[in-house]
């Protein structure tokens, strides 16, 4: 994964961000992710701005080198954009490719969940530059927080989909206290990964004490999935390397239990990013469903069936 922060000169903001989290992913043995900045504006041998350097070093950061210019290339490298503003995300949308533009997102929305800009303290007071740095380094500390939380959901994805070891009940049920006595969870950080996740995979049951997830097995359990009528046309992503191959012998489960479908275009399309260079799949649900073919809809809206024919499928042309 990387992470690109902008800002406009690449003097202050985006520098300042970069050996933060740089630092950051350092001290908490997070790996696999690089860490880039970058300024919309090139202004030549640009040195690093002097007060942020003083305020970084005075925090343990170094702030040194060159400011660096926005290239299509960079943009292009990146997995995740941070913007500082919503001038720089207007810059940046006019080099990158609209189906990336996705990966935008401002600092304080990212951050802190705020649609407000972070503004520029070149040339202004001493506490407006020590504001600014505060926000980064805190900024910077929800962005790690937030990559531990990921690391303990794709362990939960894991326990609860495909643990072998596991004598889950019949309905892929999971006792809790298991989870927390041995795996490091707690019962506030199951609570929030159930309620936060972006696609709604887990649920518990009613007094709390067992979880599951909603779909996506690869252990045979019933997690009592409820049949039903889909829309006309759903859709699947994949990756542009992959479409030849199902166009030819269907859409198949693979280790999962089920086919996974979308309802729309958009979902899709973030599910086949998983992959490489997205490609969406439209499904003749309709001619499926005349012929017999059997849909379930899952409790956080996923529309699942055994096997696509090739002859129900079609690609979207982007």
């Amino acid at each position: 994964m990387k992470i690109l922060f902008i800002c406009t000169g690449n003097a202050c903001r985006s520098a300042l961000a970069e050996v933060i989290l740089r630092k950051m992913l350092n001290d908490n043995g997070i790996h696999g992710v690089e860490v880039a900045s970058c300024g919309t504006k090139s202004y030549g041998e640009l040195d690093r701005d002097e007060t942020m350097c003083r305020i970084a070093a005075e925090h343990g950061y170094e702030m040194g080198g060159k400011a660096i210019p926005m290239t299509e290339q960079l943009l292009n490298s990146a997995d995740r954009i941070i913007v500082m503003t919503e001038h720089h995300h207007n810059e940046v949308t006019r080099l990158l490719t609209y189906s990336h533009w996705n990966r935008i997102v401002r600092f304080n929305d990212y951050c802190f969940g705020e649609s407000s800009d972070l503004p520029d303290p070149h040339y202004q007071t001493e506490h407006v530059y020590r504001t600014c740095f505060d926000t980064i380094e805190h900024g910077c500390l929800e962005i790690i927080k937030n990559m531990n939380q990921n690391k303990k959901s794709i362990k939960l994805a894991y326990l609860l989909r495909h643990d072998k070891n596991y004598a889950f009940d019949e309905h892929g049920w999971r006792e809790v206290e298991d989870l927390i006595l041995n795996y490091g969870f707690t019962m506030p950080l199951l609570e929030n990964i159930v309620a936060t996740n972006n696609k709604q995979r887990y649920e518990f049951n009613d007094d709390k004490t067992r979880i599951r997830a909603r779909q996506g097995h690869s252990i045979h359990v019933d997690v009592e999935l409820n049949e039903a009528t889909p829309p006309n046309l759903l859709y699947h992503g994949t990756s542009e390397n992959v479409v030849p191959v199902i166009l030819n012998e269907g859409l198949k489960p693979g280790t999962r239990l089920h086919v996974h479908l979308s309802s729309d275009i958009e979902t899709a399309l973030k599910v086949g990013r998983r992959h490489g260079n997205s490609k969406v799949l439209k499904i003749d649900s309709k001619t499926m469903r005349t012929d017999g073919v059997r849909f379930y809809l899952s409790n956080n809206g996923v529309w699942l069936t055994d096997f696509v024919p090739p002859k129900y499928i079609s690609l979207i042309d982007s």
